[in-house]
């Protein structure tokens, strides 16, 4: 009979009650267990690697991409300040998200926050929605006119949000209010970036995988983009050794912005000692997970605050739910949204067990191609903006367009966007951004365009 506390021999837990000191205990030797599995040879994941730098570098959005959000972010704050005047410079339209991180495609929406102080403090619920309602006003002229379309007012969400699209750019916008939580942690992710290049061409290439398994939304209660960078990030502060810092020695001169930047700025490097491959992590997170499949529902808590595994039993977060710590606000649970059925979704992507390459180091040709088509052989998503697996019935990306107006000028092309240039490349896959050769390997023509993902090794 199995003791309390212990595993049976296939490794599956029997007590349902481990306290905090067994789960992490039993968390440290499932992922040991766990990566024993992995079978690759330096020549597999080489292969793999040259994989996953081309598909991030087919990711990265163009200069125009920048432009036209920039110009939009403009547009909104002239229409905040038409709708509800000036006072003091306020309001504001601000980007977050996936925009303001630089991690975002062509095909990514912006997240948007108007502002109407500069008050850290909680802004009443039914003001964030008669702002919403003014605004959805503004854009249901702009509808009628032909400059946007899909205005849609969810004022039911847990945060009120304005979707629209933008008619000229294809660009789907999603507008909140006093969205500051979401300004900060994109803010403090960005900074982040630039401690160590893998993490940001690793949550590129997560986010990639989960849109690809279509886990990656949180209204099918499987993973939102936060909780995918978030999990990337622990994944890279628990590296032996250590890619980032644990986020608690970021905010030791406070949380104000200013002082977090400049703290990020001295572990610029922190990473160097550690030199897995992009390919080698992209793994490794993959069979993380896979560990720790059956230990969410004891408490277990990713947390990018401590930089490591910790209890969280408190939180009632229903079983078999994921439980990724928001490092601003340990209350919270960025992965509250997963359900019991979209963490069953998101575990059968996940599980590794397939991915053993033969134990001799000699890699045929068929193995080779079995891995070229991992890990996105499920995939249909596409690096060309218009082309997805299930394209949003009545977007138009360009649709014919009515004279320009203020609302839509010419757009100037500056090359940068927000502030921001252009992200610097991966010295490889830069250099193999136009390669045919390696561009054979992971893409197809199609009548829509390139898609990636689902082509194999010839």
């Amino acid at each position: 009979m199995p003791q309390p506390g212990r595993t049976d021999s296939g490794g599956r837990l029997c007590d349902m009650s481990l306290d905090a000191s067994a789960l992490l205990k039993h968390a440290a030797k499932a992922e040991l267990r766990e990566s024993e599995k992995i079978l690759f040879g330096p020549q597999v994941f080489s292969t793999l690697d040259t994989l996953l730098l081309d598909i991030h570098a087919m990711l990265q959005p163009r200069p125009i991409d920048y432009e036209h959000r920039r110009l939009l972010i403009e547009e909104f704050n002239r229409m905040a300040v038409d709708r509800f005047g000036n006072n003091d410079g306020f309001p504001t339209v601000e980007a977050f998200g996936s925009f303001v991180m630089d991690l975002f495609t062509s095909s990514s929406d912006l997240d948007l926050s108007v502002n109407f102080s500069n008050d850290m403090n909680n802004f009443p619920r039914n003001e964030k929605i008669s702002a919403l309602g003014k605004l959805s006003k503004v854009l249901y002229g702009h509808q009628r006119k032909g400059y946007v379309t899909r205005v849609l007012p969810i004022m039911g969400a847990r945060v009120p949000v304005l979707k629209v699209v933008d008619c000229r750019t294809g660009v789907e916008c999603d507008i909140s209010v006093e969205n500051k939580d979401g300004i900060s942690r994109s803010l403090i992710f960005r900074f982040v970036s630039s401690i160590d290049e893998r993490f940001r061409i690793l949550c590129y290439l997560m986010k990639a995988w989960a849109k690809a398994h279509d886990i990656n939304s949180s209204k099918d209660h499987t993973m939102n983009s936060l909780s995918i960078i978030a999990l990337v990030a622990f994944h890279l502060q628990t590296r032996n050794p250590p890619i980032l810092p644990p986020f608690c020695a970021l905010f030791k001169d406070g949380t104000d912005m200013l002082s977090i930047e400049q703290k990020v700025a001295g572990f610029k490097n922190f990473g160097l000692r550690n030199q897995e491959s992009v390919a080698e992590l992209f793994v490794s997170l993959l069979s993380k997970l896979s560990s720790v499949e059956r230990l969410w529902e004891h408490g277990l808590c990713a947390s990018t605050c401590e930089g490591s595994w910790i209890c969280k039993k408190t939180w009632a977060s229903g079983v078999g739910n994921m439980t990724v710590e928001d490092f601003l606000d340990q209350s919270e649970n960025f992965a509250r949204s997963v359900g019991e059925a979209g963490m069953q979704k998101i575990y059968r992507c996940i599980h590794v067990d397939d991915l053993n390459a033969p134990r001799k180091e000699g890699v045929h040709n068929e193995v080779v191609r079995h891995k070229r088509r991992y890990p996105f052989h499920d995939a249909g998503t596409s690096v060309k903006p218009t082309a997805s697996k299930r394209p949003r019935p009545g977007l138009n990306f360009w649709p014919p367009h009515p004279a320009l107006t203020a609302y839509h000028r010419p757009f100037a092309s500056f090359g940068a966007g927000y502030g921001l240039s252009p992200p610097l490349q991966h010295p490889f896959a830069a250099s193999q951004r136009g390669n045919s050769k390696f561009k054979r390997l992971i893409i197809s023509s199609e009548s829509d365009g390139l898609r990636c993902f689902r082509g194999t090794l010839k």
